[in-house]
């Protein structure tokens, strides 16, 4: 692939499936029951299956006050909504806790791609700055970016429970440039999904490099990012932005 001669100021990194491979199960009836028992000790008594509806039914529930394309809800709303129903009382930091347990319980494994550390290490070196613009849960991406070793890399993280609003919605990498005055030309959006992270970075006038992962989805058509890594070794993706 040709390379243009860009030099840009800021990269952009989605996180899961692009820096950080991960696996859970959160639709099982094993996981269910497991954290029925968890909620028991919150004052919660839930059978599994009437546990998994309560979750399903309340989450759409728990999105924003404002109106948005892509509304993102917040997972600790969401538990303190369903201990409520049973107990009557529910503070934030015990939903958070219970946030962070259901996502180790549902968690297989949880590492960063071969290469992502050397990567971030490289340009911080070169200057650069680094964001990560994740559609994630800040109950569990905070402390699994300090599990995997990478939370100092960047310069300032954004996370769609906290921003209740999430990729490809321009309103969301909006967020970002306003608050650090980026010039959109000067970016460079990677990511792993072509919905959310490379027809969101373009709308939003920013290049882009897809990066075809083991948690990507299918791809029928043409790439229309700036720049492709299809077979998953984030090294490449490494290689390139040392160009740059």
């Amino acid at each position: 692939m040709a390379v243009e001669s860009k030099q840009y100021k800021n990269f952009i990194f989605d996180l899961y499936g692009t820096l950080a491979d991960i696996k859970t199960d959160e639709y099982s009836n094993t996981f269910w029951a497991k954290i029925a028992e968890l909620l028991v000790c919150y004052g919660a008594d839930y059978k599994p299956q009437e546990l998994k509806v309560a979750y399903e039914n309340i989450l759409p529930k728990t999105g924003p006050s404002f109106t948005c394309t892509y509304p993102e809800f917040d997972v600790v709303k969401v538990f303190q909504k369903i201990v409520r129903l049973k107990s009557g009382s529910c503070s934030q930091e015990k939903a958070k806790s219970i946030a962070f347990a259901f996502r180790v319980i549902s968690r297989k494994y949880l590492k960063t791609y071969s290469g992502v550390c050397k990567c971030l290490k490289m340009l911080k070196e070169n200057q650069k700055k680094i964001y990560l613009l994740s559609n994630a849960q800040a109950a569990f991406t905070e402390p699994e970016l300090k599990i995997l070793g990478i939370r100092d890399y960047f310069d300032d993280i954004f996370l769609s429970s906290d921003a209740g609003v999430k990729k490809p919605d321009s309103l969301y990498y909006q967020m970002l440039i306003h608050k650090h005055q980026l010039k959109p030309e000067e970016c460079l959006m990677i990511g792993n999904d072509l919905h959310a992270d490379i027809e969101g970075g373009k709308k939003a006038g920013m290049d882009t490099l897809y990066f075809h992962s083991n948690l990507s989805d299918g791809v029928n058509t043409p790439v229309m990012a700036n720049y492709c890594v299809m077979d998953g070794d984030f090294k490449k993706v490494a290689n390139l932005l040392s160009l740059f």
